[in-house]
């Protein structure tokens, strides 16, 4: 123990962790082995093929099992060329986490855009920033930004999925999203289906029109 009251021995502290990493490292190892990198190549390639334009980046992607936090829990994070995938237990289909790599893209297209259709944007806000899915969304351009990722997330899982309930699937969950608050979510999964993927605009020239196409909220 340190001389002074309060205060670890900086040593000693190392030399638990060591212990605490050597009990715990299989656990990690394990969840790491059961990543599918060549299903994570083929969601890459059609992430990229979906939106018809050249990958935008040259990320190398790290898996990081985060087996100490809450359940179902996920985030996306870069440091210069690493983007990290932290997944917590249930969060992980031990492939690519589309939902948070979307948002890569997504954002920077949605921040640049949002004031051609502010108006009608600040209304779906207003109108779902209470439910239960929009309480991590508390403004209008971020409750975008994940309505679009959202839509786009499921329709590359349709597209994905060789499951012949992927479809209802996706539909049903769609749904649940739009009513729980993320308000723009139906309308823009919509859109994407009917008019982006019958025409031949890259999503980065389809987003600029795609809020202005977003019908009037009821």
């Amino acid at each position: 123990m340190s001389d002074f009251p309060g205060v670890l021995n900086e040593s000693w502290e190392v030399a638990q962790l060591d212990e605490l990493w050597a009990e715990v490292k299989p656990q990690y190892l394990a969840e790491i082995e059961r990543y599918d990198f060549e299903e994570m190549s083929r969601q890459m390639a059609t992430l990229w093929g979906y939106p018809r334009m050249p990958r935008q980046d040259d990320y190398v992607l790290v898996n990081v099992p985060n087996l100490l936090d809450a359940k179902y829990t996920g985030i996306g994070a870069q440091f210069g060329r690493y983007y990290y995938q932290v997944e917590s237990d249930g969060a992980s289909s031990y492939a690519l986490n589309m939902h948070e790599y979307l948002h890569s893209i997504v954002n920077p297209l949605v921040r640049q855009h949002f004031s051609k259709a502010e108006a009608n944007l600040v209304k779906y806000y207003e109108a779902g920033k209470d439910g239960r899915y929009a309480r991590s969304y508390q403004s209008p351009l971020s409750m975008t930004s994940e309505s679009l990722t959202r839509a786009l997330d499921y329709r590359l899982r349709v597209k994905l999925s060789s499951n012949a309930d992927a479809f209802e699937a996706a539909e049903a969950r769609i749904e649940e999203i739009t009513a729980g608050g993320l308000t723009p979510t139906g309308p823009f999964y919509r859109l994407l289906e009917e008019q982006y993927e019958r025409g031949s605009t890259s999503f980065a020239e389809y987003v600029p029109v795609l809020p202005e196409d977003i019908p009037p909220i009821p």
